[in-house]
């Protein structure tokens, strides 16, 4: 024997007891039965759940978007232009990518429960529109304080006709 070696006791397995969640390995048999012991779940309540946090995240944005709007200033700045159009093409993006935000909720992952139909998200589609809508409303308010929307008649002189006159007044010297 080595003088580097040390010769422990050898401990019978039957004595030390299991930790705590240790399972031996399974045989096939009852790993059968461990299968058919594990509770079916239904995801459908997640997904509602997971919906409505995604239909309602562009919430967020709209008092950020309206306060960004608001310290940009009502010039018509570089800057100020560039704001609205990122808020302009974001809402825009937002709403015509609906269908593709919410295709990881119904899409290829089958739940366990038995689900015949596809769930569907309507009201948090809505929801998620209406916000989009609403970073709409803020861009187009920004817009108009900057003075680009033709709001008034002045606006549209151009292509206004101007009246003819069938009497005229001539004033006598």
């Amino acid at each position: 024997m080595s003088r580097w070696s040390v010769e422990y006791p050898t401990v019978s397995t039957s004595k030390v007891a299991d930790p705590p969640g240790y399972t031996p390995a399974l045989t096939k048999s009852s790993r059968q039965n461990a299968t058919s012991l594990i509770k079916k779940v239904d995801l459908a309540p997640l997904r509602q759940q997971k919906a409505w946090e995604i239909g309602l995240a562009p919430a967020k944005n709209v008092p950020m978007q309206a306060f960004m709007m608001y310290m940009t200033g009502g010039g018509v700045q570089i800057f100020s232009v560039m704001s609205v159009w990122g808020c302009l093409k974001g809402a825009v993006s937002g709403i015509l990518a609906t269908d593709k935000t919410f295709a990881s909720l119904s899409g290829t992952a089958k739940p366990l429960a038995t689900d015949a139909e596809k769930p569907s998200f309507l009201l948090q589609k809505a929801a998620f529109v209406a916000c989009q809508i609403g970073l709409l409303l803020v861009a187009l308010w920004k817009i108009n304080s900057m003075g680009l929307l033709p709001t008034e008649t002045s606006d549209w002189l151009a292509w206004k006709e101007m009246p003819t006159w069938t009497e005229t007044t001539r004033l006598a010297v």
